[in-house]
């Protein structure tokens, strides 16, 4: 069986157009519902607070500046996120480190099963 998204809100936090627009059209496409993609921490956590997502999907390098802040702002609201990164894991700043971390590119099955696990738990 497929994991499905229904009905579940999934921020993406990217700054790169075209890959938020793929993410968004991943989610939508297993029934979640996309939020933004939003390309800077403080639109990411604007979109958080207004929208209060299921779990984000967060691209560690966002337009001036790194995700770090947005993830403080996700585990003080208790919502899960998975870390989306083309570099190693061990290079990312100390708060990202010990997050589920996916790396780019990553394909639209495991990408999805990574999200319904996300939202289930």
């Amino acid at each position: 069986m497929n994991p499905s998204l229904r009905g579940k809100r999934i921020l993406v936090v990217e700054d790169e157009f075209v890959t938020g627009e793929l993410l968004r059209r991943c989610i939508e496409g297993a029934g979640g519902i996309a939020i933004g993609p939003a390309s800077t921490a403080e639109a990411a956590i604007d979109l958080a607070v207004r929208e209060q997502p299921h779990a984000v999907l967060l691209d560690v390098s966002l337009l001036a500046g790194s995700s770090v802040q947005v993830v403080r702002h996700l585990k003080a609201s208790g919502v899960p996120y998975a870390v989306l990164t083309g570099h190693a894991a061990a290079s990312l700043p100390a708060e990202l480190q010990a997050a589920l971390c996916l790396e780019k590119p990553i394909a639209p099955g495991p990408l999805v099963a990574v999200l319904a696990g996300l939202v289930s738990g």
